[in-house]
C-alpha cells in the first residue's frame, strides 16, 4: 500500500514526462533529498513484481518509461481518493522504530521530515511507541525527553524484542512478517538477501531430511536475517551467553556462516534460545525431543480430563502425541517469554466452549511443574487439540432408556439426563423392557439406564432410578459411566499391549529363568528390545531383590533399568507351573516397556490388580487352549471386570 506521500511523488513523474530531479520534488513536498530517495526505493520494491519501476538518470532525474506511464495512472486513480491513514498509523511507529534503533538518537524535527509529519504528531507517534511496545513486550527502554526519542538497551534485548515482533507478526497474519522486518531493519531489509538466507536454510532442511512447518520455517530465516542485519551495521553482541545444546542449530548456523553470512558466535545464545522454542527438532536422531515434564504434564492432564468429563484422550494416538509436542514447546515458550498469540482465540472460546473449559485443566498442571501460568492465547491452542478430539473420537456411551408407564415420567428421565449427561452419553433408543434382548441383539449399547429392575442374564451395565432422579442419582450415575471408561481404557491398552507373537504355551518342565529368557529372544527377534540377554539378567536380577508375584499364581516381571523400543506385555501360559518367589506361577506377564513417562503403563498394572482380585475371572484365563481364544478372553476381560 503506498503512503499519500508516494502516491504525490508517483503523480509528479508521471505528470514530467521529460524526467523530473529529487531535488525538485522535495522542494515541492517540503521534504528532504533522501526521503525522496527512501520513497521511490519502496516504491520500485511494491512494483517489482509488474516489472514496473522510475528510472533515474544524472541528466533527467527520475521518470518511468512511456509504456509504463497508463499502469501508474490507473494505480493513482485508484488509490489517491481512498482512505490511508490506518495503515500509515501502523506503519509509522515501526517506521520510527527501525530509525530508533538503526540510526541511534533521533529528534521530533528529523522524523517529521521523514515522514510528512507535524512535530506534535511525531511527539504522539513517539508516545505510541512507547506504550506499544511496554504494553505489549515488557520494553521499558524507549526514552522521550525533550525533542527527541532514544532507546537505552543492550544489543540482545533489542534481539530478543524483534524475535518477539517477529513471531507475533507471523502468527497474527495481520501484516506480512517481511514487511514488518522491512520496518524495523530500516533501510537495511534487502529482499534479495533475504530469499537467498530463506533458500539455503530450506536446502539445509531438505538434506537432513527434516519436517518444519511454514510458520516455524518463516520464524526461523527472520531471526536469523534479524541476526546478519544488525551484525552488517555494527551492532553485534559483546559477550558470549550461555548456550542450549542444539546440534541442529549448530550445523545450520555454521552453514550459514561458512556460505558468507555475518553470523558470529556471539549470537548464538539469544539466537538459540528462540530458536529452542521453534517446532524444530533438537537433533537429527531426536525428531521429537519430548521431555519428561511435558510427558508428566500430559499424563496428569489426562487423567484430570477422565475424572472430571470421563473422555478418554488417550485413545486417540494422534492426539496425545500432537499434544504432546504442542506441550513440549509451549513450556519452553514459556520459559524464554516467547508465547504465542492466538488470532483465533475468541473464535475458539465462542464456537467450541467445551473444549476451552477442558483444555483450561492443564493451567494447574503446568503450575505445579513450571511455577508459571501459562497464557490464554496457548491454553486456547490446547483446545484445538481437544475440540479434533471430540470431533474425531466417539467417546458418548450408546444408551438406551428402559420407558416407564407414565410418559411424564420418561420425559423428566430423558430431560434429566441430557442436562447433566450429553458430553457423555448418547441416547440411542427409548424401548420397552421386553423389548430389550432383542434391541441388544440387534445394537451395540454402553449403557442401560431404567425405571425398573434389569433382568440378571442382561450383563450390560445399567443403572435404576428409583423415583424422580436426585443428587445421589447424578453421583452414582457419573461413577459408573466412570468405571464403564476405565474398562474401555483397558480394552483399547490390551489391544495395543498385546500380540498372538508374544503368546507362548510351555507344555513342559521349565525354570522361570528360562522361561524368562526364551520370552526375552522373542521380543528381540521382533525388535521390540535391544539385547535379549541384557534384558532377560536384568529381570531375573530385579526379581530376586524385588519379586514381581501378583496374587497366587502369576507375576508381572519387568527390568530395573533396561528399556524396550516399544511398549508390549509377552505371555507365558504354563502347563507346569514354575517357582517365582517362593510359590508357584502358571501365568507370567513380561513386561518391556518404554524409557518415557507412560500413563498407560500404571492403569496396565492397576489392571493386572483387578485380575488378581478376580479368581473367577483368572480361572477363565488358565482354561484358554491357543493364543486366539487368550486374546479374546484378555478382550472380554478388559470390557467386563468389575473394578474393586
Amino acid at each position: 500500500m503506498f503512503t499519500k506521500r508516494q502516491l504525490k511523488i508517483l503523480d509528479l513523474v508521471v505528470k514530467n514526462s521529460n524526467g523530473v530531479t529529487g531535488t525538485a520534488i522535495a522542494d515541492i513536498l517540503n521534504v528532504s533529498s533522501r526521503t525522496v530517495r527512501n520513497d521511490i526505493s519502496s516504491i520500485n520494491s511494491m512494483f517489482k513484481d509488474k516489472k514496473v519501476k522510475i528510472n533515474s538518470s544524472n541528466k533527467k532525474g527520475y521518470f518511468v518509461d512511456s509504456d509504463h506511464v497508463e499502469y501508474i495512472k490507473n494505480i493513482i486513480n485508484l488509490l489517491e481518493n481512498k482512505n490511508n491513514d490506518y495503515v500509515e498509523s501502523d506503519e509509522r511507529i515501526l517506521k520510527i522504530m527501525g530509525k530508533v534503533f538503526f540510526h541511534g538518537k533521533q529528534s521530533f524535527y528529523d522524523i517529521s521530515d521523514e515522514l510528512y509529519l507535524s512535530e506534535q504528531m511525531v511527539y504522539k507517534e513517539c508516545n505510541k511507541l512507547r506504550k506499544f511496545l511496554n504494553e505489549n513486550y515488557g520494553y521499558n527502554y524507549i526514552k522521550i525527553s525533550g525533542d527527541s526519542i532514544q532507546n537505552e538497551s543492550s544489543e540482545e534485548i533489542i534481539r530478543q524484542l524483534f524475535f518477539k515482533m517477529l513471531k507475533d507478526s507471523v502468527s497474527s497474519n495481520k501484516m506480512t512478517y517481511k514487511k514488518e522486518l522491512e520496518y524495523l531493519l530500516c533501510e537495511n531489509f534487502i529482499d534479495e538477501d533475504f530469499e537467498n538466507l530463506y533458500k539455503k536454510i530450506k536446502s539445509f532442511f531438505e538434506v537432513h531430511k527434516i519436517s518444519v512447518d511454514d510458520k516455524s520455517m518463516d520464524m526461523i530465516a527472520g531471526s536469523i536475517y534479524i541476526c546478519v542485519a544488525r551484525n552488517n551495521c555494527g551492532f553485534t553482541v559483546s559477550e558470549k551467553s550461555p548456550m542450549r545444546s542444539s546440534s541442529i542449530a549448530d550445523l545450520l548456523i555454521d552453514k550459514l556462516e561458512n556460505t558468507g553470512f555475518n553470523l558470529t558466535e556471539n549470537d548464538k545464545g539469544c539466537l538459540y534460545d528462540f530458536l529452542w522454542c521453534i517446532k524444530m527438532p533438537d537433533s537429527i536422531l531426536d525428531c521429537e525431543g519430548i521431555s519428561n515434564t511435558a510427558f508428566s504434564i500430559v499424563n496428569e492432564f489426562c487423567t484430570n480430563v477422565m475424572e472430571k468429563y470421563s473422555f478418554d484422550l488417550k485413545e486417540s494416538k494422534d492426539v496425545i502425541n500432537y499434544l504432546s509436542v504442542h506441550i513440549e514447546y509451549m513450556l519452553r515458550r514459556l520459559d524464554m517469554g516467547y508465547e504465542l498469540n492466538n488470532p483465533m482465540i475468541d473464535d475458539i472460546k465462542k464456537k467450541y466452549p467445551l473444549a476451552y473449559e477442558i483444555a483450561m485443566l492443564i493451567v494447574h498442571t503446568i503450575y505445579k511443574y513450571k511455577k508459571k501460568y501459562p497464557a490464554d492465547d496457548e491454553i486456547s491452542y490446547v483446545a484445538v487439540y481437544i475440540e479434533y478430539y471430540l470431533q474425531m473420537s466417539n467417546t458418548k456411551l450408546k444408551t438406551v432408556i428402559i420407558n416407564d408407564n407414565s410418559m411424564g415420567v420418561n420425559n423428566i428421565i430423558r430431560n434429566w439426563l441430557a442436562t447433566n449427561f450429553s458430553n457423555q452419553i448418547e441416547i440411542v433408543g427409548n424401548i420397552h423392557m421386553h423389548y430389550l434382548e432383542k434391541y441388544m441383539k440387534d445394537n451395540e449399547i454402553d449403557l442401560i439406564v431404567s425405571l425398573r429392575e434389569i433382568p440378571q442374564n442382561i450383563t450390560t451395565p445399567s443403572y435404576v432410578i428409583e423415583n424422580i432422579p436426585y443428587k445421589t442419582d447424578y453421583d452414582l450415575l457419573n461413577s459408573l459411566i466412570h468405571k464403564i471408561k476405565i474398562n474401555h481404557r483397558y480394552e483399547n491398552i490390551t489391544r495395543r499391549m498385546f500380540d498372538k507373537k508374544f503368546i507362548k504355551f510351555y507344555n513342559n518342565n521349565e525354570s522361570f529363568e528360562d522361561v524368562i529368557k526364551d520370552m526375552s529372544l522373542t521380543l528381540e527377534k521382533n525388535k521390540r528390545i535391544e539385547s535379549a540377554k541384557k534384558f532377560s539378567d536384568d529381570v531375573i536380577e530385579r526379581e530376586k531383590i524385588y519379586p514381581t508375584a501378583v496374587g497366587r499364581y502369576f507375576a508381572i516381571p519387568h527390568p530395573l533399568a533396561t528399556f524396550a523400543k516399544q511398549t508390549t506385555v509377552s505371555v507365558a501360559m504354563l502347563d507346569k507351573p514354575v517357582i517365582c518367589d517362593g510359590r508357584e506361577m502358571k501365568i507370567i506377564f513380561l513386561l518391556a516397556i518404554e524409557n518415557k513417562i507412560d500413563d498407560d503403563v500404571s492403569t496396565l498394572f492397576q489392571f493386572f490388580k483387578q485380575i488378581a482380585l478376580d479368581k473367577k475371572l483368572f480361572k477363565s484365563l488358565l482354561d484358554v487352549k491357543n493364543k486366539d481364544e487368550f486374546m479374546e478372553k484378555m478382550i472380554y476381560i478388559s470390557k467386563n471386570i468389575q473394578l474393586q
